[in-house]
């Protein structure tokens, strides 16, 4: 790319760039090439030419020179090409002073398989007029999943918002002004302009002495106090004798919080919105011409009915609709394929096993599924009593094997190795049972557990025997039912399946609100638990205590010398 500008033809057509409107782009980073055979390449003209081991910058202007006047362009590179000097410290000064640097966006590490480290984003146009820069750091916008980082349907959507708006956001994004850039010495390191986290408050010398908090620290609660003003004097009392600090009450937060009238106003209020969000969604998804592009009129709708709720991260919002978005959307996709008609539909439901003989993978058929609407949903539905039935039988088969399990565990060593399995001590076997009981070696306690353990197989094997004779029957039902649906009950099944967990995860994140202010406001508390005077009032009077005992000691004269010496130091 660096050596042969693309489009690349033959040698007999003459040259001729392309401009496109717009590049993206993902160069290898650091990446090394020759600059002394490029001191007249028009791509470098009027910016500089990058240093040989570090083609970053060539790459990026690579990608500028091919966009249009009215193009634009985002490319990925690491965070070096912000800060280093030399030639690339030129390169980007000319960049920032031909207004060409409109966004850079710090991502988190180890979001891309090939590195581990950070990278940033940087998105530039030609022609622009305005001078600022607009800085991101979503370096905390992440869902951490097994070794890798994964940026969440939300993170990039409040990243994509930040880059529209092109505001300040508090530890988010900043909007640097030329004069702010020229300050740093065009240098474009993210921490100059914008901090991601906010600073933890320091450790107040009176609170640690007193073990009571100042009003300026409460401030963090600031909107919270706002929305729930009675909260703060259920929480905390005003100290009578230090201006602006406060005692914190001695009960229980959580319960405090959640019994206040206008937490539970605001729950309530949230929730409401959240009904009639389902209202929408049902409207919109739950009809014969819904298809996978709703999507985006939704999720408009969604931030229009939840921008003025007060304390909700609208983001977490959108978050627990897209969590459960790809099953609404994998089912629409379908029914646009074959027809509504398969919401009544059922299939053989195949599943994948491995031949203990050939140790290769199979497929088979276990059962029946429904094509849309799964059989559970319509168990529950249409056959709760006998779907319960068959949980509770299910939980008390499980409390038996917990019984026996208990017992077991419990059991005298000697006992357990007469019965254990010969390769594994640590496991009965059952088939040793009945000649260890008889044989007369065993206490009597021991011969009563294993007459308990055997009662609670016995009764195990019984539940799961007519558990699994119901859910025969249930499956044989289900299969029925679902082949029989009316077009009304594929509707209540549908919105049972895809509204339920979308409005459920919504209001989750009200009450994720409320919880996380009683972690911190926990927090806050734990800060200041043992202040110093009372620590200090403490150890005198166990100093004293212990002077007092020490007073009755007898011993030798070195032991009664030693004791003076301890009543000295206390």
């Amino acid at each position: 790319t660096l050596e042969e500008d693309w489009p690349y033809f033959d040698e007999q057509t003459p040259y001729t760039p392309l401009f496109v409107d717009a590049v993206v782009s993902n160069p290898p980073y650091s990446a090394h090439y020759e600059p002394e055979s490029h001191q007249t390449d028009e791509r470098f003209k009027g910016y500089g030419l990058a240093p040989a081991g570090k083609a970053d910058y060539a790459f990026l202007l690579h990608c500028l020179y091919h966009i249009k006047k009215d193009g634009v362009m985002a490319i990925v590179l690491p965070h070096g090409v912000l800060f280093r000097g030399d030639s690339e410290g030129e390169i980007r000064k000319n960049l920032i002073l031909n207004h060409n640097i409109e966004t850079i966006i710090g991502m988190p590490a180890q979001l891309f398989f090939a590195t581990q480290i950070p990278v940033i984003v940087m998105i530039l146009s030609k022609g622009r007029q305005k001078d600022d820069i607009l800085f991101i750091d979503a370096s905390q916008s992440y869902r951490k999943d097994k070794k890798q980082n994964v940026l969440t349907e939300s993170d990039v959507q409040r990243i994509f918002d930040a880059v529209v708006r092109r505001k300040d956001i508090p530890h988010f994004a900043h909007l640097a002004t030329m004069e702010e850039i020229k300050a740093n010495d065009y240098n474009l390191n993210i921490p100059r302009y914008i901090s991601a986290s906010a600073q933890e408050f320091p450790y107040e010398l009176y609170s640690v002495m007193t073990g009571m908090v100042s009003d300026k620290e409460l401030e963090t609660f600031k909107d919270f106090w706002e929305q729930f003003p009675e909260l703060r004097d259920k929480l905390l009392a005003k100290s009578k004798d230090t201006d602006g600090y406060n005692i914190f009450k001695n009960i229980d937060c959580r319960k405090a919080v959640f019994e206040d009238t206008d937490v539970k106003s605001f729950l309530a209020g949230f929730n409401c919105v959240s009904e009639s969000f389902r209202k929408l969604l049902v409207e919109k998804l739950v009809n014969k011409e819904a298809t996978p592009s709703i999507y985006t009129s939704i999720c408009r709708e969604l931030f229009v009915t939840y921008k003025s709720q007060p304390l909700i991260d609208i983001y977490q919002v959108y978050q627990a609709f897209s969590d459960n978005w790809g099953l609404i959307e994998s089912d629409l996709s379908r029914i646009a394929l074959e027809g509504w008609k398969i919401c009544s539909e059922t299939e053989p439901n195949m599943i994948t096993r491995k031949d203990p003989k050939t140790k290769r993978t199979v497929e088979e058929q276990k059962g029946w599924k429904g094509k849309i609407i799964p059989f559970d949903l319509v168990k529950e539905a249409f056959f709760s009593e006998e779907f319960d039935r068959m949980t509770h039988l299910t939980e008390e088969a499980d409390r038996k094997k917990s019984e026996y399990t208990d017992l077991w565990e419990n059991m005298d060593e000697d006992a357990k190795t007469q019965v254990s399995k010969e390769d594994d001590e640590t496991v009965f076997d059952t088939k040793k049972f009945k000649t260890a009981m008889n044989s007369g070696a065993l206490e009597e306690d021991a011969v009563r557990d294993l007459k308990e353990i055997q009662d609670a197989i016995a009764m195990e094997k019984e539940l799961r025997k007519q558990v699994k004779n119901i859910a025969v029957e249930l499956e044989n039902s289900a299969k029925i039912k679902v082949e029989s649906l009316t077009e009304e009950e594929v509707k209540i099944l549908l919105e049972r399946k895809w509204i339920d967990p979308v409005i459920e995860g919504i209001k989750s994140t009200g009450e994720g609100v409320l919880k996380q202010f009683i972690s911190l406001f926990g927090a806050l508390r734990k800060k200041y638990a043992d202040p110093m005077s009372e620590l200090s009032s403490k150890i005198e009077e166990i100093s004293n205590e212990l002077a007092g005992s020490l007073c009755n000691l007898t011993g030798s004269k070195t032991d009664m010398e030693a004791v003076k010496l301890l009543m000295e130091e206390l």
